[in-house]
């Protein structure tokens, strides 16, 4: 997780532009395991909390509603269609990143621990 360097109108920006930015990232690691393994070829799976941007991500059709978010964004569409990526949501109980970017309980903070295989 990163600060972003835009203004997002609504959370559902906010998500969908983080979605591309990780996009971006996991297809650098995806190059550099297809050099290490040529026959690394699997889809990726990114887990997201916000129902929203996956729909957006998903939709193959601009809406008026989201005509403002930068078109340099939507490459996600073409990663989804070509199976380089997928987008699965994960409830906001479950995100495991939370901890790693928020304020969280204890509990919350175990849980995300135990889920990352961190002995604590």
């Amino acid at each position: 997780s990163k600060r972003q360097p835009i203004v997002a109108l609504s959370s559902t920006e906010a998500e969908y532009i983080a979605l591309s930015s990780t996009t971006r990232e996991i297809l650098w690691l995806k190059q550099l395991e297809r050099e290490i393994d040529k026959s690394a070829i699997k889809t990726a799976s990114i887990y997201c909390d916000n129902q929203s941007a996956i729909k957006l991500g998903e939709i193959d059709a601009f809406r008026p509603r989201t005509k403002h978010i930068d078109i340099r964004h939507h490459h996600i569409r073409e990663k989804i269609e070509d199976n380089s990526i997928s987008l699965k949501y994960v409830s906001t109980k479950q995100m495991v990143a939370d901890s790693l970017t928020k304020a969280v309980t204890k509990e919350k903070t175990q849980f995300c621990a135990k889920e990352m295989g961190i002995n604590t």
